[in-house]
């Protein structure tokens, strides 16, 4: 999937089962989610632009092979507490490369979260992070 706008969805990209690669793609102001994987082999998010002022996550990983995330920019207002990216079970590595968190100034705002056997509870990882305020 390449160069697809998301707008205001429940949840932007929904992978079910299946390899996957999403590429030059925004996602403005999505409710819950603008990226799952529940059942998928490998699967990239690869140049893609988030913005919201939501407590929207950018992507969220279940029961995955490799997944890479590479060069996007997430931007969030204020007052997020929701993670970025959220592990909630996964198999393969996982790669997060060059990629650019934005938020606010009151930042509790964790990038990488695992909640499961195969990850550590909070991953933080190399990341770029620019606090507006």
């Amino acid at each position: 999937m390449r160069f697809c706008v998301f707008e205001n969805c429940t949840i932007g990209v929904d992978l079910l089962q299946g390899n996957f690669h999403v590429t030059g793609s925004v996602f403005l102001n999505n409710n819950d989610k603008d990226l799952r994987t529940v059942n998928g082999g490998y699967f990239s998010i690869r140049q893609c632009f988030s913005y919201s002022d939501k407590q929207t996550q950018f992507y969220e990983m279940g029961n995955n092979g490799q997944t890479t995330v590479q060069k996007n920019v997430v931007v969030r207002a204020e007052n997020v507490t929701r993670p970025a990216i959220n592990l909630v079970f996964g198999m393969g590595p996982f790669p997060l490369l060059d990629n650019v968190f934005v938020t606010g100034a009151n930042m509790s705002y964790v990038v990488v979260w695992g909640d499961s056997s195969y990850y550590v509870i909070e991953l933080f990882l190399p990341v770029f992070f620019k606090i507006c305020g």
